[in-house]
């Protein structure tokens, strides 16, 4: 049954993607009214995380962040479906590598290492994520552990391999094998997942609350003398995006986790404070801190 529901989902989704970005703007500013008006979306969730981690914001403040929040994720759902028919060309239209960023790619790729590109839940990550694919001179891959749909995982690794991009449950498995090693990789994560209890886990500050991070990707980078990079994925108007990458380290194997980490997070909340309606607040994200 599950198998029938996901399939229907899919061709609905793949009608939907046909329409041109001004209708995929029009579709979503009436989804938008919807959650925001009538069904409020998560909004306890929403409040509590925001209160939690803007606690010197006054309520009029944080109501003007949530509404924002909610219009940018009904663009980022719609952007998702998009995606689905996007043209490569059009995709690059939409979301850009910022110049001074892909000049620093490119000059990493040359020290022939393996790069972990760090990101959040921020802007239209998976944009992002497809978008390295695109021009990466290493095999490519991207790390999902969250998608517990099997006929769902299999339709996103088809999306995925569109944009030369390798999409994996476990960044374990790209390493794992001899063979595998031939060829240097580049690998997307993203790493502000809340951490599964079999993890190894360190906690650090994020917007002031003590947050648990997975450190199994940071320790998998330390093996393999990786280059560390953060991206930014900034938001520059409905359905337009740029991004920005910052260095964590250039050799993971002398870096200590800690140190890694804490960049990271810091890193994070850089972002989220410049424009905190573009993080997603609809989940428990501090959950093992009690909220």
């Amino acid at each position: 049954m599950q198998w029938l529901f996901t399939q229907l989902g899919i061709l609905f989704t793949k009608i939907i993607s046909l329409v041109p970005f001004s209708l995929m703007r029009t579709l979503s500013d009436i989804f938008y009214f919807f959650i925001n008006r009538i069904y409020a979306f998560r909004k306890t969730i929403i409040t509590i995380n925001l209160m939690n981690a803007l606690p010197d914001k006054r309520s009029e403040e944080l109501w003007f962040i949530r509404t924002n929040f909610y219009r940018h994720w009904t663009d980022l759902i719609f952007e998702w479906i998009k995606t689905i028919s996007i043209s490569k060309n059009d995709l690059k239209e939409h979301i850009q590598l910022h110049h001074e960023s892909y000049a620093l790619l490119k000059q990493l790729e040359q020290k022939n290492q393996p790069i972990f590109i760090l990101m959040a839940h921020y802007g239209n990550w998976k944009w992002a994520q497809m978008l390295f694919g695109l021009d990466a001179t290493f095999e490519y891959y991207c790390v999902d552990e969250h998608t517990k749909n099997k006929t769902y995982f299999q339709f996103l690794k088809q999306l995925f391999s569109r944009f030369n991009a390798q999409l994996v449950e476990d960044a374990n498995t790209i390493f794992d094998k001899p063979s595998n090693n031939k060829k240097n990789k580049m690998i997307a994560i993203l790493a502000d997942e809340n951490p599964s209890t079999n993890d190894a886990i360190y906690s650090t500050k994020l917007m002031n609350i003590k947050t648990d991070f997975s450190t199994k990707y940071i320790e998998i980078a330390q093996q393999q003398n990786a280059i560390i990079l953060y991206a930014s994925v900034q938001k520059l108007n409905r359905m337009y995006y740029e991004i920005k990458l910052d260095t964590i380290t250039e050799n993971a194997e002398s870096a200590k986790t800690a140190n890694i980490t804490d960049k990271l997070a810091q890193l994070i909340e850089k972002d989220v404070l410049y424009k905190p309606e573009y993080w997603n607040w609809s989940w428990k994200k501090w959950k093992l801190a009690g909220i």
